[in-house]
């Protein structure tokens, strides 16, 4: 925690305001001099103050405000805010008014913008060893709550870990709808270092994005304020622990510091980044905060990261400068940026604490603060480049992930039993590994009662079936797990995995809490859900916007179809489940009437709408049809209209025999079509809003079906017999399984 003394806060009052006595007795703070503010000021309440006082003067703040509108109104349990633009003169009448405690001129917080940085965490010495990171949990059961500019959801490092908890503190200032997604970086390359499968320290917690920050990494005050009320709301009633990251901050702020003290008296953990202006860590907020735990950065060979604040607030030290790790750019496991600063310094510590409540879940944020300081390595820092004012009252402790698992006692039960002849081996919380029959007779015993990956490579002559003994587990985690051969062999939550194949390890996504049409156990290879702003379209489609609405349409413009290719990274399967959702654009004709009579297959063009088919025998083999209908109105006797339609049909027709009953059917239109019109009132193939047709729509949104078995990729084809800009129907879910 910051360990300012008091009189240390009272000096920085006495030189940013001009004297305690003269806050007191105006109760109207203004902003440093020279610091950029937002125009508003910040009306903070008595914590006392009812409900019915709050909105009087919220109404109150509306009239006296200069467009005669509230900015940002946050009443809560760690916060009661008002902030609104308005003159000096208009906050002086106002601070009079019963209930307001004092009110605050808003400034903008910014960004304090294999990795080196995990390297040196776990090891004792300052020369890398290069060894795989393994330390004793991995933050199974921790959310680590992520302030800042957003979160790229998709990307590589989260094997689906991260989330959009419900609110976003920007969408609701500004009226966006980015829903927590990343447009600038820095929140995703700082989500990356708490819980990145390969750049963060806490591999199994799960992130999730609280956006406090906007495009250009700026957020005002009050903002800030909102995000930390909604978090510790959350975490209140989600009934799970969690760890507030804060890789932000601005000059200091009495109703941001207030705040964050109420969130740390709940017995929430909040970490703040010391700032990046080679200056006063006391002079910043939230890095100020007595209750917060604030970070300075470190550079390679323990040194001290040149631009890092420092001074008594400052509480540990972490790899500050060069840190890589995701990027927003792009989804991919090698789409990584290098970053320096404080900001990527606060959440590795973050992601420390996720291990520490994943072992002692109870700890408050005191006792969090004292177990860091107590495992960091002391005087471990090159206080060289540090100016001379810092270097006697700077805290020189260095983040440290404890590897040594001997002394932890926990018992285990599970027995899994594996079948192989050459295997790398690794196990979560080993109790027992036992392999015999080896080429030279011997026996391996592996005694360890720990929470951490270990690899052990054991050659054998014959196939064997050796038995480990487990806590349920494994994790997802970086290092290969080896011995499993699916998804549905593995115990433990949904993420990446490192599984076995006949070409070696491959690192798969495992979806092992979602329960489909019955089902377990699946391993996902499509998740493209365009309402996250930053997902892409697969290669072979494009991308179209209706205002909020982005979906992928068909990359060809003329009549047939564009295909996407999703791997199955050579893994045998047979059974296929998922869902696709799309929207109506236009005029689609579902199945063609008109080739009713000819023997299609399933190379043919023979529906408007997307169709799923893999390789058998190395031959094209259908798995699903997705068919978008004209509307329900109907047009030719209705042979523009899904098969399955409870109206009188004139021209009756089955579907071709290679589809069979697999496939869905619906319309988005209700009255009778219109061209150059996209129908997004009523997505397709989402079992609802069936309307006039049954058996082909109101299945549900989820299909599965068992196939041959094969590890053929699988092909989507989104298909019209005429022209793009005459009918389509673009995309914007994707979600397939194989088992």
């Amino acid at each position: 925690m910051a360990s300012s003394s008091k009189s240390a806060v009272f000096l920085i009052l006495f030189s940013l305001l001009g004297g305690i006595s003269y806050v007191e007795s105006r109760r109207v703070i203004r902003a440093a001099p020279g610091e950029e503010t937002t125009g508003n000021y910040i009306v903070v309440m008595e914590k006392e103050t009812s409900h019915s006082t709050f909105e009087h003067i919220a109404d109150e703040v509306r009239n006296e405000s200069m467009d005669h509108k509230i900015a940002e109104k946050v009443e809560g349990p760690v916060a009661k805010i008002i902030a609104a633009k308005m003159t000096e003169e208009a906050a002086h009448r106002l601070k009079h008014q019963l209930g307001v405690e004092y009110i605050e001129q808003e400034a903008f917080a910014t960004m304090s913008a294999v990795s080196w940085a995990v390297d040196r965490v776990d090891q004792v010495s300052s020369v890398l060893d290069n060894q795989p990171y393994t330390p004793c949990e991995c933050g199974n059961g921790v959310d680590v709550y992520v302030l800042d500019t957003g979160i790229r959801y998709n990307h590589c490092e989260f094997g689906g870990r991260a989330l959009y908890p419900g609110y976003d503190p920007v969408d609701n200032y500004n009226g966006g709808n980015r829903q927590g997604g990343d447009c600038q970086g820095h929140g995703t390359h700082v989500a990356s270092l708490a819980v990145g499968n390969v750049s963060g320290l806490a591999r199994c917690a799960t992130a999730y994005s609280v956006r406090v920050l906007d495009c250009n990494g700026r957020g005002p005050y009050s903002v800030i304020i909102d995000g930390l009320n909604y978090v510790a709301g959350r975490i209140r009633s989600s009934n799970r622990t969690g760890v507030i990251s804060m890789s932000l901050g601005g000059s200091f702020s009495s109703s941001l510091d207030q705040v964050v003290t109420n969130v740390v008296s709940q017995g929430i953990p909040v970490v703040a980044s010391a700032g990046n202006d080679r200056g006063n860590a006391c002079s910043k907020s939230p890095a100020s905060n007595p209750g917060a735990i604030t970070v300075a950065g470190s550079a390679r060979g323990d040194n001290v990261y040149f631009n890092t604040n420092a001074g008594s607030c400052v509480d540990i030290f972490a790899p500050g400068a060069s840190v890589t790790a995701a990027s927003h750019s792009c989804s991919t496991c090698s789409c990584l940026r290098t970053l320096s600063g404080t900001s990527m310094a606060a959440p590795l510590v973050s992601g420390g604490i996720a291990l520490l409540l994943e072992k002692e879940p109870s700890l408050s944020p005191a006792a969090i603060s004292n177990r860091l300081k107590q495992n960091c390595i002391k005087n471990a820092i090159s206080y060289t480049n540090l100016p001379v004012t810092y270097r006697s009252n700077t805290n020189n402790c260095l983040l440290h992930v404890n590897t040594d698992c001997s002394d932890d006692n926990s018992t285990c039960t599970k027995t899994r039993t594996f079948t192989f002849t050459q295997m790398t081996m690794s196990t979560r919380l080993v109790t027992e590994t036992r392999i015999s029959n080896i080429v030279t007779t011997a026996t391996v015993t592996v005694t360890r009662s720990t929470d951490v990956t270990r690899t052990h490579t054991v050659a054998v002559t014959e196939r064997i079936t050796p038995t480990v003994t487990t806590c349920p587990g494994p994790t997802p985690t970086s290092t290969p797990v080896s011995g499993f051969a699916s998804c549905a062999e593995v115990s433990g939550p949904s993420g990446n995995y490192v599984l076995q194949t006949k070409d070696g390890p491959t690192t798969v996504y495992c979806e092992l809490e979602k329960e489909i049409k019955g089902d377990r156990g699946f391993m996902r290879i499509a998740n493209v859900n365009m309402s996250d702003p930053n997902t892409d379209c697969p290669d072979g489609l494009s991308l179209r916007t209706d205002g909020n609405l982005r979906t992928c349409q068909r990359d060809e413009q003329g009549k047939g179809c564009s295909s996407a290719h999703f791997n199955t990274s050579g893994f045998e399967y047979s059974k296929v489940c998922g869902r696709i959702r799309g929207y109506q654009w236009a005029s689609p004709n579902a199945f063609y009437w008109y080739q009713r009579n000819k023997r299609l297959t399933i190379n043919d063009l023979y529906v408007d709408g997307a169709v799923l088919t893999n390789q058998v025998n190395e031959s094209r083999s259908h798995i699903w049809t997705f068919a978008a209908a004209i509307d329900e109105v109907g047009r030719s006797g209705a042979a523009f209209d899904c098969q399955c339609t409870n109206r009188e049909v004139i021209i009756d027709f089955e579907t071709p025999s290679f589809v069979g009953n697999d496939y869905f059917c619906e319309t988005g239109s209700r009255n009778f079509f219109e061209y150059n019109t996209f129908y997004t009132a009523d997505p397709l193939w989402d079992g609802k809003g069936c309307g006039e047709v049954s058996t082909c729509c109101d299945k549900g949104e989820w299909f599965c079906k068992d196939v041959p078995k094969t590890s053929s990729d699988i092909e989507l084809r989104l298909c019209g017999n005429e022209e793009r800009f005459n009918e389509d129907t673009p995309l914007d879910l994707i979600e397939l399984y194989v088992k």
